[in-house]
């Protein structure tokens, strides 16, 4: 089973730059610094740990090719990945026990993982499984792609 869904990888690499910099940045008001704080540690832990992308954010969020954002939502989930011409958005709610844990699993979905099956030992399942970061087979899937 691959965890790697090669549409999203095609996606968010038409955005990169000669540099292979993907650009982050937050809507305006739609975090707390706390939270924004927590989500830009975990992209720089992402960023240390991948060597072909680059994640740097940028000012104003519009002119960013990932926007994190409070969005509209599917009833019974906590946040998404979406996509379309312009780039990326994750859309999630502010604040819970598990924030950190939607945060890591929807830009594993920016960088190319799909879901994997419920039970395989990976962040990447649909629903939570008490999995709170990336597993040893998450990072591989992550690392063969960048």
């Amino acid at each position: 089973m691959s965890l790697i869904e090669r549409e999203l990888v095609d996606h968010t690499k038409s955005f990169l730059g000669k540099n292979d910099v993907l650009t982050y940045g937050f809507a305006k008001g739609s975090y707390t610094p706390l939270y924004r704080d927590l989500m830009k540690g975990i992209i720089a832990d992402v960023d240390d740990r991948l060597t072909g992308i680059k994640l740097e954010r940028v000012k104003p969020a519009s002119d960013a090719d990932l926007i994190i954002n409070h969005g509209e939502l599917a009833p019974g989930t906590s946040g998404s990945a979406v996509w379309d011409s312009q780039g990326w958005e994750i859309r999630m709610h502010a604040g819970g026990s598990f924030f950190t844990n939607v945060f890591r699993h929807e830009l594993g979905h920016v960088l190319g993982l799909g879901h994997a099956p419920m039970g395989s030992n990976s962040l990447m399942q649909p629903q939570w499984a008490g999995i709170f970061d990336f597993t040893k087979k998450d990072w591989r899937a992550l690392e063969s792609i960048w």
